[in-house]
């Protein structure tokens, strides 16, 4: 049905920005959406069943074979072709190839009761994701708008990065988490045990990449773009202030939605977006690193407010929590000031 929508919105899509070419790319795309489909379910049972290692063969064999047949494209021509050639060949290749390795086939009835527990639960995750892809792009359309382009070219190159730091670090954490947390929803005890480990490990790993982040964000862009990129590398540094919020709070939406609280994740998104997009116009005049500035602190000023929804949903005390990760949080400062000397 999305595919079908997307292949009627085309043409005027296309009509609106302005670009003939649009409307023949998204016909193409829509077939990666039914693809993606087939693959999605028994992807899902893998992660139930904590079975990452076949869920990673095939979805990075996939990918790379996606990958391979883009550049082959590439090679001999294809332009704006090899990068939807390599969309639809890795979300082909990866879907159906878990679809087929897991075995498992959808029959010919559908439970109205358990498809209304479904839609209820998941249109209030996909509410979640929606509101929190658009506090993101919000955040680059007011830059945009208040500072103009070339300002939202040094804030696009700094929320790149930290935007493929937390995919690199933080992705496959979080579908461990909610998958053992799930599990143990009838054993609060382990449950509770859990979450505080799991958090522990989070910190561990990711205040360290945070501090390293925080102490080299302006040498690693001049390195990496030269001197006229200052202001992305100085962004970046405040950006990655708020890693330290997300590492520790990683699990949080994890453990709401295993034990069927997806509203509260909601709540908290809607929240994120309020204070980030008042914190943007009502600092706007001051320029974009004291509106950065404000915009990572937004995780710190919210964090009550998830301390809360933990403490009633794991019962789990704010202190018992902090208490848990405060050695690791004197060790990354320790390792930011070592950095920063060296």
């Amino acid at each position: 049905l999305l595919a079908l929508l997307l292949i009627a919105l085309a043409r005027p899509l296309s009509a609106a920005l302005g670009e003939s070419r649009i409307e023949d790319a998204l016909y193409v795309l829509a077939a990666a959406l039914p693809f993606g489909a087939v693959g999605n379910i028994s992807a899902s049972l893998y992660r139930r069943d904590l079975r990452f290692r076949p869920l990673a063969i095939y979805s990075v064999s996939g990918r790379a074979l996606g990958a391979a047949v883009g550049v082959g494209m590439a090679l001999s021509g294809a332009g704006l072709w090899s990068l939807l050639g390599q969309q639809i060949a890795g979300s082909v290749f990866a879907s159906i190839g878990i679809f087929v390795a897991r075995g498992w086939w959808p029959g010919a009835t559908i439970s109205r009761t358990r498809l209304s527990e479904l839609l209820q639960f998941g249109a209030k995750v996909s509410a979640g994701q929606v509101v929190t892809g658009a506090s993101e792009q919000l955040l680059n359309l007011l830059t945009g708008t208040l500072f103009g382009t070339a300002v939202l070219g040094h804030l696009n190159i700094a929320w790149r990065v930290i935007q493929l730091t937390r995919t690199l670090t933080s992705g496959a954490m979080y579908h461990v988490g909610f998958s053992a947390f799930s599990r143990l929803r009838d054993d609060p005890e382990r449950l509770r045990r859990s979450f505080i480990e799991a958090t522990q490990l989070s910190c561990l790993v990711g205040f360290a990449v945070a501090g390293l982040m925080v102490a080299l964000a302006n040498p690693l862009v001049t390195a990496l773009f030269g001197p006229g990129w200052t202001l992305a590398g100085t962004l970046l540094q405040l950006l990655s202030i708020e890693l330290f919020a997300g590492f520790f709070s990683m699990f949080f939406s994890a453990s709401y939605r295993a034990m069927g609280r997806p509203g509260l994740v909601l709540w908290a998104s809607l929240a994120y977006l309020a204070v980030g997009v008042m914190g943007v116009l009502t600092f706007s005049w001051a320029g974009i690193v004291v509106v950065t500035v404000v915009w990572a602190l937004r995780s710190f000023i919210l964090m009550p407010l998830h301390l809360r929804f933990v403490e009633k949903v794991l019962r789990i005390p704010p202190h018992v929590l902090l208490e848990a990760v405060f050695p690791v949080a004197m060790a990354s400062l320790l390792l930011i000031g070592v950095s920063s000397l060296v």
